[in-house]
């Protein structure tokens, strides 16, 4: 199961490989056999020309999701980014050194790159550990080097990061509280955003978690006009 899987994670974060190599195996297949001339050679002319458009659509979609599902949980760390030569969307791409520790107690030396889009569930776009964050992983267990990164989990980096979502909600409905504080919907909303950002732990300390229990009570003190 785990070669399977990383042969698709190789298709997947190889997609212009996986093109040429297509093409080339496509024009081989039409010079030996003259074209499809049964089922099985022309579903596989089907199959490797799908699958160009699929792998650039939906390869690091699939990919990571399959490393979820058969990848084996650990804990990591990056350790240092480094520069590449190559670029994704006219910015440079930046690399990362990453220890992982396995199941097994094992220390995996690797690394990943900021076009690699391999954070599982993908998050508001694609934000990555940086030097010195903590964060889980689901790992191949035979190519522990095929990783992906858990976004959603109670780690140091993944609470932090969804810690972020929260305060642009709790900042959004404090806008709109403060532009207009009669609004019993806009109060409300504020409210439960509140009692929200303290019910994920999002508070730096317990003076700061009475600060927003302070924000709370007067809130509720707003009366309507």
């Amino acid at each position: 199961m785990d070669f399977l899987v990383y042969l698709i994670h190789l298709v997947a974060a190889h997609p212009f490989g996986y093109m040429a190599f297509a093409i080339i195996l496509l024009i081989l297949l039409a010079i030996f056999t003259k074209g499809p001339k049964n089922k099985f050679q022309r579903g596989l002319f089907v199959l490797l020309l799908l699958g160009i458009p699929l792998d650039f659509l939906f390869g690091s979609y699939i990919n990571s999701k399959l490393i979820y599902l058969a990848g084996e949980p650990g804990k990591a760390e990056v350790i240092s980014n480094y520069q590449t030569s190559s670029q994704y969307n006219n910015q440079n791409v930046v690399g990362y050194k990453v220890l992982i520790r396995t199941q097994e107690g094992k220390i995996i030396q690797t690394s990943f790159e900021d076009d690699d889009f391999n954070v599982y569930p993908s998050h508001n776009g694609v934000s990555y550990p940086q030097q010195g964050d903590h964060f889980n992983v689901r790992y191949l267990r035979h190519f522990p080097g095929s990783f992906i990164i858990i976004a959603n989990d109670d780690s140091p980096w993944a609470s932090g990061l969804q810690c972020g979502d929260w305060k642009e909600k709790l900042d959004e409905r404090r806008g709109k509280f403060e532009f207009d504080k009669s609004d019993q919907q806009f109060k409300a909303a504020y409210i439960s955003a509140i009692k929200d950002y303290i019910n994920h732990r999002c508070y730096t300390d317990s003076l700061d978690l009475q600060k927003y229990y302070g924000d709370i009570k007067a809130a509720e003190s707003e009366k309507p006009q």
